[in-house]
């Protein structure tokens, strides 16, 4: 690209030498052969000058080409020591011209490449110095600095899921853990970490514990795929410290009379949302599904011919069908006669939860101060002790276990109801008998 040569400034006192007023490069213009010949002077790396000391050789070069001459430079490229303060750094740079004009003598070039010599090594060991440095801080990472690695490995999972990441490592904090936390994590043994388990507080609840020993676990895991420890020391510590049994109680379920009676409660407040939060809870319990599923419902859901109700489970996904149990469909065809312009897209509810409402109902009532969740227990209990199949019970809660949950959960309710049919089987067989 041509440059205007209106934007070209002489430079003073250095012959041919002018500089560009925009960009600050320099260019070379002498005439020659009667004619002028210029020249935008560049580094080896053909990179534009910007520099007057460069410069001042490059041009004196270039003149010298044009002329045929052999011209030492102007200025030495680039000498050893900017600002020599003693004779052997003055000697350096006396040394360092005479190579650089080409009438170095042995000695002297012998004393420039000592000098060049020494500089290398001083390189080379302060480039093994940072790489020993990098290293050992890779090796030294800390438990803490750890646990910030293993968050953000772990940044694909739900808030909810990090927000428990952090609170692991906010109880080492609190927890007299400060010391571990910035101990190394290849210098932690497990004499150190089951000292530190074994003070934990009694009063934490056993999942609470078990749960911050698996992310410390985790952690520890990750460091060893990695290679910053052979093996966990958490894995020498006995079972027992690790974790916490849980004691397994049997839940307070609401009878339907008792969940009738919240309903009523609700029903009969001044607040503007008494009637929606008492349907909300109303179909919790007689469809026994779930909150956040029963909210999700819109009136095209809602299928009257075939009397069930099409649910999308929202912790997987999954769609299923909800029956139409007992009392279930004169309720909804209530609520739909209440509604009679409603569109399919419609919202059955307009608010996004009913725990305000369901605490304060089980205050007045002085009730177990039971949650959503237990509307629908109360149902699913119900629905077993008729002896409805556990199968069927399964396929409408949206499970795929073919109620393996069901059996686990509320094997007190079924054990109970076999002991019933037992006793019915064996009246009936008495009376057989007579």
């Amino acid at each position: 690209m041509k440059t205007n040569r209106s934007q070209l400034q002489k430079v003073a006192s250095v012959p041919c030498l002018y500089k560009h007023a925009g960009n600050g490069s320099y260019y070379g213009i002498k005439k020659h052969a009667g004619k002028i010949a210029n020249k935008a002077l560049k580094t080896e790396a053909d990179e534009p000058i910007t520099t007057l000391q460069d410069a001042k050789a490059a041009v004196a070069a270039w003149i010298a080409s044009l002329t045929g001459t052999i011209s030492p430079p102007a200025t030495p490229y680039k000498l050893p020591y900017q600002n020599p303060t003693t004779i052997y750094q003055q000697g350096v740079n006396s040394a360092a011209r005479k190579v650089m004009d080409g009438t170095a003598t042995p000695v002297e070039r012998e004393k420039y490449n000592s000098w060049l010599d020494t500089e290398n090594k001083a390189a080379s060991f302060k480039q093994e110095q940072e790489q020993k440095v990098q290293k050992a801080a890779k090796e030294n990472l800390t438990l803490a600095e750890y646990f910030a690695k293993f968050i953000k490995y772990k940044s694909a999972n739900r808030e909810g899921t990090l927000a428990k990441y952090r609170a692991v490592k906010r109880a080492f904090e609190l927890n007299n853990g400060n010391t571990l936390l910035n101990t190394p994590i290849n210098q932690i043994t497990p004499e150190l970490l089951g000292a530190f388990f074994n003070g934990l507080p009694v009063t934490w609840k056993a999942q609470y514990f078990n749960t911050f020993s698996l992310v410390v676990k985790q952690v520890f895991e990750m460091a060893r795929i990695n290679k910053d420890i052979k093996e966990s020391p958490l894995s020498f510590i006995p079972k027992t410290v690790q974790r916490r049994k849980v004691k397994k109680e049997r839940d307070v379920v609401p009878t339907i009379e008792q969940c009738e009676q919240i309903v009523a409660s609700i029903r009969s407040q001044k607040a503007d949302t008494r009637e929606v939060s008492a349907n909300l809870c109303e179909l919790l319990h007689r469809a026994a599904i779930g909150q956040a599923e029963a909210i999700a419902l819109t009136w095209g859901n809602i299928d009257f011919d075939n009397n069930v109700i099409h649910c999308l489970r929202v912790k997987t996904g999954e769609p299923f069908d909800v029956p139409m149990y007992p009392g279930l469909k004169p309720f909804l065809q209530k609520m739909a006669d209440a509604k009679p312009e409603r569109k399919a897209s419609d919202k059955l509810f307009n608010i996004l939860s009913v725990k305000k409402a369901l605490y304060a109902a089980c205050v007045r009532l002085k009730l177990t101060t039971f949650s959503p969740r237990d509307l629908r227990k109360a149902r699913i209990t119900w629905l077993l002790r008729k002896g409805y199949p556990v199968e069927l019970i399964a396929d409408a809660q949206g499970h795929r276990d073919g109620g393996v949950l069901i059996r686990r959960v509320y094997s007190n309710v079924i054990d109970e109801h076999k002991n019933t049919y037992k006793q019915e089987q064996l009246a009936k067989l008495a009376a057989l008998a007579e």
